[in-house]
């Protein structure tokens, strides 16, 4: 006589399509890898070998200028890692027709949302800091950047750029609870939100300013003046920028007041909002 089929809990429903992505991702490590051999390996030729450690006269200080540089680096790296694994993950399940699978399955958009999300984490966490930290090794060991700041602004840029990726999700949540639709997928929005969110730093802002006025005719120190406060005002909505005025305050000598005001209770209440009606949304959203 065959047994009937064992009951599963809904955690053991997210882990099951959580690992079925992450089995599927092999390709996403192999490619970190080359990356990062190769990025490391032209960094420490670029740096011709010189090693700093014994020099005791020389000091790094991350200034702002500093922080900013080496926290972009590390926010792109790993906005592309998330958001091109979350995608990747997303888009299957549609592109091949699964999704409707997952329906007949005791689940709901939440756990399909999660799923994909705890999978993308998993992957892009892991092949951003393969790529990272061994792109940065050469400088961590010659002594040309701090170990411990380093890491700590990786640590930070890929913690900044997790909590982007599932309030972009999410929100797609509270949007289709509105429209009666996926008008945009979790992974559409999620998208958006990682590029908007480097895009609207002040020094991604402050860029394309400099770059319009200088074709237009030129800057002033007047108009530089006016291009940093106007900047710095929309950058508030921006978490990797909150994240590296915290950051400069604690590696850097001057203090600079933590932008967080903004972007971490809003973001924390569309979590909140938009898994409270994912629950409430039905699985045909996928197929209206």
């Amino acid at each position: 006589m065959i047994p009937a089929p064992r009951h599963r809990t809904r955690l053991e429903l997210i882990w099951t399509m959580a690992w079925k992505d992450i089995r599927a991702s092999w390709w996403h490590f192999l490619v970190a890898g080359l990356l990062a051999m190769s990025a490391g390996f032209l960094f420490y030729s670029a740096a011709g070998g010189y090693s700093r450690c014994d020099n005791t006269s020389f000091q790094f200080r991350f200034e702002y200028g500093a922080v900013s540089s080496l926290y972009g680096l590390a926010a792109v790296a790993t906005s592309l890692a998330l958001g091109l694994s979350f995608a990747q993950f997303y888009g299957d399940e549609v592109r091949r027709g699964t999704i409707r699978a997952l329906i007949l399955y005791p689940v709901d958009l939440n756990d399909i949302t999660l799923a994909k999300l705890i999978a993308a984490t998993f992957t892009g966490s892991i092949t951003s800091m393969i790529v990272l930290v061994v792109s940065f090794a050469p400088a961590m060991a010659l002594c040309l950047w701090p170990t411990g700041g380093t890491l700590l602004l990786f640590g930070a840029a890929l913690g900044t750029t997790v909590f982007i990726l599932w309030v972009g999700a999410f929100l797609a949540h509270v949007v289709a609870s509105v429209v009666g639709r996926l008008l945009l997928t979790p992974s559409t929005l999620a998208g958006l939100f990682l590029f908007l969110a480097i895009l609207l730093t002040q020094t991604g802002l402050s860029a394309i300013l400099f770059l319009i006025i200088a074709i237009a005719g030129g800057i002033s120190p007047g108009t530089l003046q006016a291009i940093h406060d106007a900047t710095g005002t929309v950058a508030l909505v921006s978490p990797h920028h909150a994240t590296a005025t915290v950051l400069a305050g604690v590696l850097g000598p001057s203090a600079h007041f933590p932008d967080v005001f903004v972007v971490l209770p809003v973001g924390i209440a569309i979590l909140a909002y938009g898994y409270f009606v994912g629950r409430r949304i039905p699985l045909d959203v996928f197929i209206k």
